[in-house]
């Protein structure tokens, strides 16, 4: 209980503390989001993985009203083990839709994911590597990015719910300098089954990316997520 306890706090914290600490605009919205799998056979699965993050005020005054980034994952996992997990991944994601703008961006990515029994917890560890092929409103080109993700996560059965939080910090890996810290995702989600193979999540999410060596764009959401599972 002390665990469950612990972590609950931390990711609070975590969820107000850049944003109360760093300089640079604040907003909040909604976050929807599908997260579907399809099991292929007892240790390989394809995921769905679909988002868009829609600001609705700024904390400093207006906001442009719109979706901010839209996120589509095709994913294949493969179970190593009971508790660890490696992925492959195809992302299409693209920022600022609909405006002068507009970023593109096509990604793969590999990842391992770890998971520890801790009690009645479960503990999660998972490292990513994202190859980024990234175009923007000003240019015809893509252009690459390296980066670098380290997450560890929480998360506890009870009775009718489960509760998982996480912080994922990233790290951009440019060939000609030093890797640098450019982004964090933290959240607290509660899960609840609706049928034996979908359920809903809801819960805070919180973002921010680094926009200068002293500013940070701060994003506060409402995370609603329909999970499925076929």
């Amino acid at each position: 209980m002390r665990t469950s306890v612990f972590f609950l706090l931390a990711t609070l914290c975590c969820l107000v503390s850049f944003a109360i600490t760093m300089r640079g605009q604040t907003i909040w919205g909604v976050f929807p989001t599908i997260d579907a799998s399809i099991a292929l056979n007892e240790k390989n699965n394809v995921g769905l993985y679909h988002f868009a993050a829609i600001p609705l005020q700024s904390i400093q005054g207006d906001v442009d009203a719109g979706v901010l980034l839209y996120y589509a994952e095709q994913s294949f996992n493969h179970s190593l083990t009971d508790k660890t997990t490696l992925s492959g991944a195809y992302v299409y994601q693209v920022e600022n839709p609909g405006t002068d703008a507009v970023v593109h961006e096509q990604r793969g990515h590999v990842q391992l994911k770890q998971s520890f029994n801790l009690g009645s917890s479960v503990l999660q560890l998972r490292l990513r590597s994202d190859n980024r092929f990234i175009r923007s409103s000003f240019s015809d080109e893509f252009h690459f990015q390296h980066r670098a993700r380290l997450l560890a996560g929480w998360s506890r059965n009870f009775k009718n719910w489960k509760i998982y939080a996480y912080e994922e910090a990233f790290f951009n890996t440019p060939s000609s300098a030093r890797p640098y810290y450019a982004e964090n995702w933290a959240t607290l989600q509660f899960n609840r089954p609706i049928s034996a193979r979908s359920s809903i999540e809801f819960g805070p999410l919180y973002i921010t990316w680094k926009t200068a060596p002293s500013e940070w764009f701060h994003q506060l959401y409402g995370q609603f997520t329909y999970v499925v599972k076929l």
